[in-house]
C-alpha cells in the first residue's frame, strides 16, 4: 500500500465443516513481511461480510496507485471450494485495506446450461502497459460436466 503495509488475502475452507462461514481472510504487515497481523475475515469497506470460496484470488496494483482484487464472490454459503462462480473485480481502499463495495463488478458468470461446478478461479491477471487496461486470462473448466478438465483459455479486458 501507498503507507508501505502490505496486504495479503488468504482463502481458508469450510469442507470439513460447511456450517463455518466461508470468507477469504487477509493479514497485515508493516515491517515489509517479516511479521504479520492474525488472520481476520477480509471485509467490505462498510465492514460487511462476503462469502467466497476457498479458491486463490489475486491483488493487484495499478499504474495509477489504485488496488483491485480479482476472485470470486458467492451469494451463499460455499462449502469448501464451490462454487468457483461468478469472477469479480473490484477496488481495494488503501487506507482500510478492505474491498470497496461498490466497486465490485462481475466479470464471468455461470450460465444456466452451464454443469453446477464450473470453475471460473483458474486465472492470471496483469496491466496492459499501453491502455493501463487489466487483463484477465482465465479457462472454465467443467463447464459440461465434473469430469471435463478441457477449455479455452479466454482473455478478457477490464477497462480501467
Amino acid at each position: 500500500m501507498p503507507d508501505g503495509r502490505i496486504l495479503m488475502v488468504l482463502r481458508g475452507s469450510n469442507d470439513v465443516k460447511p456450517e463455518l462461514p466461508g470468507y477469504k481472510w487477509c493479514s497485515v504487515s508493516q515491517d515489509g513481511g517479516r511479521s504479520w497481523s492474525p488472520a481476520e475475515p477480509w471485509t467490505y469497506t462498510d465492514g460487511g461480510n462476503f462469502f467466497s470460496p476457498s479458491a486463490c484470488s489475486q491483488l493487484l496494483a495499478h499504474s495509477s496507485g489504485r488496488y483491485f482484487w480479482l476472485g470470486n464472490i458467492s451469494e451463499e454459503n460455499p462449502q469448501g471450494n464451490l462454487p468457483r462462480y461468478p469472477m469479480v473485480f473490484g477496488e481495494v481502499d488503501p487506507r482500510s485495506m478492505r474491498l470497496v463495495r461498490e466497486s465490485v463488478t462481475v466479470v464471468d458468470d455461470r450460465m444456466p446450461d452451464e454443469h453446477p461446478r464450473t470453475m471460473l478461479s483458474n486465472f492470471m491477471a496483469e496491466e496492459e502497459r499501453e491502455s493501463g487496461d487489466i487483463l484477465l486470462y482465465m479457462s472454465r473448466p467443467f463447464t459440461r460436466s465434473e469430469k471435463d478438465w478441457t477449455s479455452d483459455a479466454y482473455l478478457y479486458r477490464i477497462e480501467i
